[in-house]
């Protein structure tokens, strides 16, 4: 009788072994795509070609992720002055002509400019003045961001938005000269002001006028990561920035 009952579970043993198999599996795959996906459900973007440059660092940039979409036109500036339309070179004239062609008909025309930080900022201003050039209305300078040592291995791209149109004449003008290699000489309406003492001045400038910005000038012999410095403390203060170019 009890090896009847020994006989009788065999079947039943095997089904829960079964069972208990395929549960396990299902279970390990869950795990992975939970691990796989970004916190918040969102998933990571599929990684794009691009050229590879060392971008300045900043305090107010914010989030940028549409610089990872498949329509996002970026514009990569290397430290030897070489420009590049996603990975392809280009010169300030053919970058304006094929940035025509890419926004004929779209209605938002942006573009993500990846300069490196030890590029003489004229390099810059060159492709600026490209963009501005092609109807461009929105210039976003991606920069580098200190990173807390748990942050997941895919981190959103961040930036700064300055505007690639003439500014109005009701904008502050600034400006930043180079004196010194890593000094930047600064004024505000034609009075000298400091790093540490800008956004307090800009400030007073502004004087509760919302939507007043900054029309600010800079001396193509600094470094493209002075110039982003001037700009992030003007974003810090509330002010919106137009990066004045030269004409071609």
């Amino acid at each position: 009788m009890g090896s009847g009952r020994g006989r009788g579970a065999g079947p039943f043993r095997v089904l829960y072994h079964r069972r208990m198999r395929n549960f396990c599996c299902l279970f390990v795959v869950v795990i992975l795509a939970a691990a796989c996906a970004e916190p918040g459900g969102a998933q990571k973007p599929e990684l794009r070609a691009g050229v590879s440059v060392e971008m300045a660092g900043t305090q107010h940039a914010v989030a940028m992720p549409e610089a990872d979409g498949p329509d996002a036109v970026i514009v990569a500036v290397t430290q030897k002055g070489n420009v590049y339309l996603g990975i392809t070179p280009r010169s300030p004239a053919q970058l304006t002509e094929e940035l025509k062609k890419i926004f004929a008909g779209r209605s938002s025309k942006s573009v993500y400019v990846k300069a490196d930080t030890r590029v003489g900022y004229a390099s810059v201003a060159r492709v600026l003045a490209a963009t501005r050039e092609a109807g461009v209305e929105s210039a976003y300078l991606l920069t580098a961001q200190a990173l807390p040592a748990d942050t997941p291995s895919y981190a959103l791209p961040k930036g700064l938005r300055v505007s690639a149109s003439a500014a109005p004449a009701s904008a502050i003008r600034a400006s930043a000269r180079g004196e010194a290699p890593g000094s930047v000489a600064l004024s505000i309406e034609g009075s000298a002001t400091t790093m540490a003492q800008l956004r307090a001045d800009l400030a007073k400038a502004v004087q509760g006028q919302r939507g007043r910005g900054v029309s600010l000038s800079a001396d193509g012999a600094l470094s493209y990561g002075d110039v982003v410095r001037v700009a992030d403390e003007c974003v810090g203060a509330g002010v919106g920035v137009t990066l004045a170019t030269p004409s071609r």
